[in-house]
């Protein structure tokens, strides 16, 4: 039975499958136990807390939801394993709980840091979609007038797609928006991260990650009373711009959902 169970709670931790929390139990059900007394529930709970996103009613005649979901993702419940898990009930025999501590503990001690992790980090690209920006791309950019090109409007040979070699350096930029459309309109900022780049020695074959040309984007520039004609004469782009496909939206979800191991993987700068 625990091996069947094993196998269930295997989806659990996918990041491609989303773990709805229902948590009110029927008046006349016949078993009341709350759900974060349920040893099962909450083991599964804990596996995608650390995993995937859960889903859940919010809003008014749903604060019970909340206060569940919200008890069952504090920090300090999830850190002592052993307290957690000793403190709930199992359908099955008393040495369950020990077999389930046990059980994540094995997972976990298989488990990678996330800076060490180069199987989930180009996982995480090539779901994510990521353009990585060439060096020798911000260079040209950096020469150009105007605002520059959003991921949709980059030019084939000016990024690599998905995960990037390990020989290139990989630097990720973090930056203010300085408009609602466009992150710099003037292009000042290509001109600073080339001076950055030049300065950590950079080459032109290594890359950058810079969300507005490594993610797609949405049909801001140029909408109604955000004209932006800079943006079409530079950047040979026709108007109305395209927003985000279906597979595109699916993919920028996925890398803002996951992009903390952009900043903290080993490899990148």
């Amino acid at each position: 039975a625990l091996q069947a169970r094993r196998q269930w709670h295997d989806a659990h931790p996918s990041s491609f499958i989303r773990v709805i929390v229902l948590p009110r139990i029927s008046a006349s059900a016949e078993n009341q136990t709350p759900l974060l007394e349920r040893g099962w529930c909450v083991f599964e709970l804990f596996l995608a807390s650390y995993c995937t996103r859960l889903l859940y009613q919010r809003g008014p005649g749903n604060e019970v939801i909340e206060q569940t979901v919200s008890q069952a993702m504090d920090p300090a419940r999830l850190y002592d394993v052993a307290k957690l898990f000793n403190s709930v009930r199992f359908t099955g025999n008393a040495d369950v709980s020990r077999d389930v501590i046990r059980m994540i503990r094995e997972h976990f001690d298989a488990m990678p840091a996330a800076p060490e992790d180069a199987v989930g980090f180009a996982r995480y690209c090539e779901e994510a979609g990521l353009a990585w920006i060439l060096v020798a791309t911000i260079r040209d950019l950096a020469t150009r007038p105007g605002p520059f090109p959003r991921r949709q409007e980059l030019p084939h040979g000016a990024y690599i797609l998905s995960s990037p070699p390990a020989s290139c350096r990989k630097f990720v930029v973090s930056h203010g928006l300085e408009s609602e459309v466009h992150p710099s309109p003037g292009g000042g900022k290509m001109r600073q991260l080339a001076h950055a780049l030049y300065a950590a020695g950079a080459l032109d074959t290594d890359v950058v990650f810079f969300d507005f040309m490594s993610n797609t984007q949405e049909a801001k520039i140029g909408a109604a009373g955000k004209a932006a004609p800079e943006y079409f004469r530079y950047n040979g782009a026709q108007a109305p711009l395209a927003g985000r496909t279906v597979a595109e939206r699916r993919a920028f979800d996925y890398a803002m959902w996951d992009m903390g191991r952009l900043y903290s993987f080993r490899e990148c700068c």
